[in-house]
């Protein structure tokens, strides 16, 4: 059973020195002006649900000007049965985080694998921005899904910046290199493996969503590693053991090319998730409308794809979409909706915005 918000609470929250809101819906739209603080709701829930702000704030950041702490509490139902969920954030970096009272080390164990899902105007760089923005994506849901693909990210990336250094700093040789790109390697087909094994997942839900927000247009998708294997399907299965064997036959052809740009030049770090809109590349082709469509089927497939994994929909926070939409496109979004186990959307003009699920609760600021 998903966890459902009832209401939430913020003290010292960047504008917000004391809000309630709620009681919430299944779609909750908070409406109001521009600088009311709407985004701020929504980075509150995000927050505490996943442990990182999607506006990659420190957290002296969101703590309001002049006060030592920031509180979020959030009420609500899970099981039919009444949780509080509070975290309070001090300017010194220190966070606590309890549940009904109870204070809670490991966060995925204290909200039994509550998720959200975040769409804001942002997230057009899934689209046209640089690979990085589609791998980092990627691997930020892959690590919220399992702690294998977390650990292995956190452990590869670790090993290519020590690497690096190696080829930048001490100009190391063949010998010196030689323990960290088998560990480069070993991880780094593990990740590969993982992360292609994912798009395929998530991009079954993503091409469902597209066909419902866009005009008809087909998407795509090729997986372009930098990891010597050539493969761009990536429905294709791959064992790690074939993965290894690519790795380590691509960084004895590029080691010479490592150490005159003294980088790591191989590896999942350097790979790219290239969407095709009608077999032309979305980055370069796509019109702004359709890029945003793509951006929006994105996120509505990581609901999906997260149902799929965890068995658990997640809440989905929709910070000013509708207003970059069309009509058409609105409609098909908010049909898109039901699929979380709840909507909380911010708004400047509530006519962009019809119910979906019976009567929208709409919650006014400013």
């Amino acid at each position: 059973m998903s966890f459902l918000i009832d209401r939430i609470t913020l003290e010292n929250f960047r504008n917000h020195r004391s809000l309630e809101v709620g009681p919430l819906g299944g779609t909750t739209v908070v409406l109001g002006p521009n600088g009311a603080g709407k985004t701020n709701v929504l980075e509150a829930i995000d927050l505490v649900v996943s442990g990182r702000s999607f506006r990659n704030a420190r957290l002296e950041d969101i703590v309001t000007w002049g006060e030592h702490r920031a509180c979020v509490t959030m009420r609500g139902l899970r099981d039919s049965t009444e949780v509080v969920i509070q975290e309070r954030f001090d300017v010194d970096g220190d966070r606590r985080l309890s549940v009904d009272g109870l204070e809670r080390k490991r966060r995925s164990e204290a909200l039994h694998g509550a998720h959200t899902v975040v769409f804001r105007p942002d997230d057009l760089e899934l689209v046209k921005g640089p690979a990085d923005a589609r791998r980092d994506a990627l691997d930020a849901l892959g690590s919220r899904l399992s702690e294998v693909y977390a650990h292995t990210r956190r452990e590869y990336h670790k090993v290519v910046r020590h690497r690096n250094v190696l080829l930048r700093e001490w100009k190391a040789s063949s010998a010196d290199l030689e323990v960290w790109t088998l560990q480069a390697i070993v991880l780094g087909a593990r990740l590969l493996v993982h992360r292609r094994r994912l798009v395929a997942r998530l991009f079954s839900n993503i091409r469902e969503s597209h066909s419902r927000l866009s005009d008809g247009q087909e998407l795509t998708v090729e997986y372009h590693d930098r990891c010597g294997l050539g493969i761009t399907d990536p429905a294709v299965e791959l064992t790690v053991e074939e993965a290894r064997e690519a790795l380590a036959s691509e960084f004895a052809a590029r080691s010479e090319d490592e150490r005159r740009r003294a980088t790591t030049v191989v590896g999942p770090h350097r790979d790219d998730i290239v969407l095709l809109l009608d077999g032309r590349e979305a980055r370069r082709f796509a019109s702004q409308g359709q890029q945003r469509s793509i951006a929006l089927a994105w996120r509505i497939g990581e609901v999906g794809t997260i149902e799929d994994v965890s068995g658990e929909r997640p809440i989905l926070l929709l910070d000013d979409v509708m207003s970059e939409l069309d009509e058409s496109r609105r409609n098909a979004l908010q049909t898109c909706m039901s699929e979380a186990a709840q909507t909380i959307l911010t708004t400047t003009d509530l006519s962009h915005v019809r119910a979906t699920r019976g009567d929208a609760v709409v919650v006014e600021l400013g």
